[in-house]
């Protein structure tokens, strides 16, 4: 009976060690004494990480520190605002795009409904939660 739930136990180590490696593990097949190839920590890179846990180079898209807002890309547009996760603002561009709005760069500016020009850049670096459009990290905005 113990030597069945060993089996047991070794078939669901290397099931899972064949998980965080991302690839089908060859121990996982339904020999029971076989032993996984890689530990948990051995398969994903990092002696800390635990099973299935990704490494920091999977989760950062980019190790360079973000360069500053004031690049100079220049959009003019209408201010919308989306209801996502409590709220977001968007710039409804004159070159057809969709930009979200990041930053607290002139807040009393960046108003739904208003017409402005707003000087920053472009975020393709990062997600966002609210996912309206093309990040966009404003440096200044005026209203026309």
């Amino acid at each position: 009976m113990v030597a069945r739930y060993l089996a047991i136990g070794a078939m669901a180590v290397a099931f899972l060690a064949g998980c965080s490696s991302g690839t089908p593990s060859a121990s996982s097949s339904s020999s029971a004494s076989a032993a996984p190839s890689a530990s948990p920590s051995e398969a994903t890179g990092s002696p800390t990480s635990g099973v299935g846990s990704p490494t920091p180079s999977r989760l950062l898209p980019s190790t360079k520190p973000p360069a500053s807002p004031k690049a100079g890309t220049v959009l003019t547009g209408t201010v919308v605002k989306s209801e996502v996760e409590g709220g977001c603002l968007g710039l409804n561009a004159d070159n057809g795009k969709t930009y979200q709005i990041l930053g607290t760069a002139d807040r009393d500016v960046l108003v739904p409904g208003a017409r402005v020009r707003v000087t920053g850049r472009v975020r393709d670096d990062i997600a966002t939660i609210c996912q309206i459009g093309t990040p966009f990290e404003v440096a200044s905005a005026e209203r026309l």
